[in-house]
């Protein structure tokens, strides 16, 4: 009565049957090449990501701190 059922294969959408298909032929090294190639993408992307953020930090926070001490000095002084 029991019958062994086996895993059956993942379900490939389109789009994944596509890159598949477009790599099929790539040898090893390629495959490295290309994936070295996006993770130097993505590197680039986080660096432009990191630097934006500094800018904001200095627009959003330093500055009006530093506008604020001069503030509170200047009526204190009045």
């Amino acid at each position: 009565m029991s019958e062994k059922k086996g895993v059956l294969p993942p379900i490939k959408t389109k789009r994944q049957r596509h890159f598949i298909e477009q790599r099929k032929d790539w040898s090893d090294r390629e495959i490295q090449l290309e994936h070295l190639f996006y993770q130097q993408i993505l590197i680039d992307k986080t660096d432009k990501v990191r630097g934006n953020t500094n800018t904001m930090i200095w627009w959003l926070i330093a500055i009006p701190f530093v506008i604020g001490i001069i503030v509170i000095f200047g009526i204190a002084n009045i």
